[in-house]
């Protein structure tokens, strides 16, 4: 069960440095990347820590992350579609596709 979630998280890693470098303007990727990975680091160390924090219950551990994961997933469904579109170079760019798409 470890080896898949692992799996899972690796895969997710890497989608996430593709998906913020392709929606990120050109002068702004570094922080977003940045912000990305500190995001990351910190679920990295709370991950552990909320398992030893449900200790007395297994189930809540598991419904925990269980909801968790299940609205990632489903704010993934906001995330704006690329397919066919430039990467934005600037704020700008990225403003005008905000007001494009209507949500």
């Amino acid at each position: 069960m470890c080896l898949i979630g692992s799996m899972f998280v690796s895969g997710t890693w890497g989608t996430l440095y593709l998906y913020v470098a392709e929606q990120s303007p050109t002068t702004h990727r570094g922080k977003m990347s940045a912000i990305c990975s500190i995001a990351a680091r910190i679920g990295s160390f709370a991950g552990p820590q909320a398992s030893l924090m449900f200790t007395w219950n297994k189930t809540a551990t598991l419904v925990f992350f269980a909801v968790l994961a299940i609205s990632a997933g489903l704010l993934a469904f906001r995330l704006p579609e690329t397919k066919g579109r430039t990467s934005p170079n600037t704020a700008q760019e990225v403003e005008d596709r905000k007001r494009e798409e209507k949500f």
